[in-house]
């Protein structure tokens, strides 16, 4: 099945229809995508049956615990895991999500095994079809597939809370323990880094105090300007002696590396960018998946938010990046771009999290929390 899988993923890229109309690629590409779903079908509901006999067979009960997507929401909600294995604390827990984020859920230490569904169609089914004596299910109601569309219907949790106003309940967390039917939890997430990724990380020779930057959302409404970064990266170097380091899938900035800046974009796995982001003194970034790990390594972080879709003030996090002892929340009355280089080095320095001139040697600091 991961053969044919490949192959039909290679064909969606460049099938027979490249080049064709807009209307005959997307019927084309629905239709590829349909037939990666039934075989992710068919595999879930394999995973599942293994896991149901192990429950049986042991006398545990089967709980499951699903959010497949994104990684800023996954990482968000890690205090459910730790919430449910608290509630039940001799059951088989399982956490469905995609396989890109797995890497994520195998860290929780409340969850037993990840189940890899290929998206939220996948859930729909097995969630019909398959037995578990608990779900949790963490999706907002009326949320789809952006390729299958097919709405999912919830029949448990508190149904308010949609797409369109889940901010106003609260943070991502709060929201979607609403949305499951749980009490609001408003802990920091916690993510542990393993060794093996703590040694892969020593490969880039992170040398020096470093300030980790993150600057491309998967929205162009929440980014800050590429002009703006570098003229933070340029000043940072110069008033703090740091290496401004920018991890992500890509960099939008154009620019060369230098002892003022490294570019990690593309580089480093999802807890790789943890670790690095760990080892900084400061986190700088725009409302995305790298903030939310920031909040659950401990790292201090300067979050630059503007107005979100229908949101004019919204708060994602949790912990002590919603309280302001793990972070500072800059926000512009409009677009992100509205914030100034000023800005946000007049709250670097009111942070205390870099110290200036001569005393950057062996003074370093994180504000927050204990290393």
């Amino acid at each position: 099945m991961s053969i044919l899988r490949d192959v039909i993923n290679i064909i969606r890229v460049d099938g027979p229809f490249k080049g064709s109309s807009i209307l005959i690629q997307r019927l084309y590409m629905r239709g590829a995508h349909l037939i990666i779903l039934l075989l992710d079908v068919c595999q879930t509901f394999v995973r599942w049956y293994g896991y149901y006999l192990k429950s049986r067979r042991s006398g545990r009960r089967l709980v499951v615990i699903t959010l497949i997507e994104h990684m800023g929401d996954i990482v968000a909600c890690e205090p459910v895991a730790n919430h449910v294995r608290a509630e039940e604390p001799n059951a088989l827990i399982l956490w469905c999500a995609k396989k890109s984020y797995g890497e994520i859920v195998r860290q929780f230490r409340g969850i037993d095994a990840v189940i890899y569904l290929g998206c939220l169609t996948s859930w729909i089914a097995l969630r019909k079809w398959a037995h578990f004596d608990k779900v949790v299910d963490l999706h907002i109601n009326g949320r789809s597939c952006h390729s299958c569309r097919i709405p999912l219907r919830k029949k448990e949790g508190d149904l308010r809370v949609t797409m369109e106003n889940y901010y106003n309940y609260g943070s991502l967390l709060g929201a979607f323990c609403l949305s499951a039917g749980l009490p609001v939890l408003d802990g920091r997430p916690e993510l542990l880094v393993p060794d093996p990724v703590v040694r892969s990380v020593d490969r880039f020779g992170l040398q020096g105090p470093i300030v980790v930057i993150h600057c491309c959302s998967n929205e162009s409404c929440r980014d800050w300007t590429p002009s703006h970064w570098n003229e933070l990266i340029e000043t940072l170097h110069a008033r703090y002696g740091v290496t401004v380091v920018e991890i992500g899938s890509e960099s939008p900035l154009d620019r060369p590396e230098s002892v003022q800046y490294r570019n990690l974009c593309g580089e480093c796995s999802i807890l790789e960018s943890a670790e690095v982001i760990k080892r900084a003194l400061l986190f700088i970034g725009i409302d995305s998946g790298p903030a939310h790990l920031a909040n659950a390594v401990g790292t201090y972080g300067i979050i630059l938010l503007g107005e979100y879709l229908l949101f004019r003030n919204y708060t994602p996090y949790s912990g002590a990046y919603a309280n302001g002892s793990g972070a500072s929340l800059l926000r512009a009355q409009g677009k992100v771009s509205l914030i100034s280089v000023s800005q946000v080095l007049k709250t670097v320095e009111v942070s205390g999290t870099l110290l200036s001139g001569s005393e950057i040697n062996g003074s370093l600091k994180n504000t927050w929390t204990n290393r």
